[in-house]
């Protein structure tokens, strides 16, 4: 019988490293999609944030003006 590369590997197969390429290779890419979102979602948490402290601090000068 043929692997055809889908679903789980013979387990003496898994134990010998024969999947370890293909692992290697998916955890690789998901790292890096895994990266990239994080990186994006930093950047808009620092935005957002700014922004809060920016209506705080308009809110505090108004507050003060009166």
């Amino acid at each position: 019988m043929e692997d055809s590369g889908f679903g789980p590997p013979h387990p003496f197969r898994k134990f010998m490293g024969y999947c370890n390429d293909y692992d290697r290779d998916m955890r690789k890419c998901l790292k890096a999609e895994r990266l990239q979102r994080q990186k994006a979602n930093l950047e808009d948490s620092r935005r957002r944030h700014a922004e809060i402290r920016a209506r705080i601090l308009a809110q505090e000068r108004a507050k003060h003006q009166h």
